[in-house]
């Protein structure tokens, strides 16, 4: 694949990133509880357990699309890593400041928000995948980065901190798969 192929990926793979997202939400419960699938799925209705179906589903179409030839381009993992860092703050900062004056999750509002975040995530990875040109030690930076993240969803999901409170179940005020009503 070369950047535009990649380029239109991205722009196609919004609308089946928000549905294999939200279906995401379900599997664990589909699963009967796995623990091997709570590190993809939600467990729970904390934020965190949301920011993780909205990052697993895009992370994945960035780990095909760089063995299809993303490797080739040098701007692939910068561009990309900060892609799936804007999902985790665009969507805690947008459902607090919504929350903020309502006081309360609105539904329709998570749902769309959802779907909005996928799209600002994408548009922040197509943009920087054209316009960056980074140096050797950005690349590191961005690798070192990228293998952060990936361990904080898996070692979060299976013993989260119990502060901030995005990591908190609204409903059952329990923590990761103990959160899990």
């Amino acid at each position: 694949m070369n950047i535009n192929q990649i380029i239109m990926l991205d722009y196609y793979a919004i609308i089946p990133l928000f549905l294999i997202g939200s279906a995401l939400h379900f599997v664990y419960e589909w699963s009967r509880h796995s623990r091997k699938v709570a590190l993809i799925a939600a467990v729970n209705e904390s934020y965190w357990e949301h920011i993780k179906i909205a990052f697993w589903p895009i992370f994945l179409l960035y780990l095909t699309e760089y063995a299809l030839g993303g490797w080739k381009i040098t701007s692939f993992i910068p561009a990309k890593t900060v892609s799936l860092y804007a999902i985790i703050i665009f969507m805690v900062s947008s459902v607090f400041a919504y929350k903020y004056f309502s006081k309360k999750n609105i539904l329709f509002l998570d749902i769309g928000l959802f779907g909005v975040t996928i799209l600002v995530a994408q548009i922040i990875g197509i943009n920087l995948l054209k316009d960056l040109n980074p140096s050797l030690l950005i690349i590191w930076v961005s690798v070192f980065f990228l293998f952060s993240i990936l361990i904080s969803f898996i070692s979060f999901t299976l013993k989260p901190p119990t502060e901030p409170d995005i990591f908190r179940d609204p409903i059952t005020k329990k923590y990761g798969i103990r959160g899990h009503k």
